[in-house]
């Protein structure tokens, strides 16, 4: 529990499964998993993916093409249907969905 895990580098994942315990990369093509409950599972490089666990939350960066910038999303577990123990990306619409 509570046991943090951070990587940078293209495609450099991080993973963790205790209550609390956050997951966070920044390489392109890095994916961050976050098992336990309460955790944050943030994927701050371009093109990852994201999942965490029951209560938790994902953060997943991806390009604006309209903006012309890096944007971010947040998501959180039990709501506007973001299920727990599921990979997620965001998608060209700025949208959610299962990867």
């Amino acid at each position: 529990d509570g046991a943090n895990a951070a990587t940078t580098g293209d495609g450099a994942n991080a993973a963790t499964t205790g209550d609390g315990a956050n997951a966070a990369t920044t390489g392109y093509g890095a994916n961050a998993e976050a098992r336990g409950k309460d955790s944050v599972a943030a994927c701050l490089g371009l093109n990852g993916k994201a999942k965490a666990g029951e209560n938790g939350a994902i953060v997943i960066s991806y390009w604006d093409e309209q903006a012309k910038r890096v944007r971010v999303k947040v998501g959180y577990v039990g709501e506007d249907g973001i299920e727990a123990g599921v990979w997620y990306l965001v998608n060209d619409k700025a949208k959610f969905e299962t990867a």
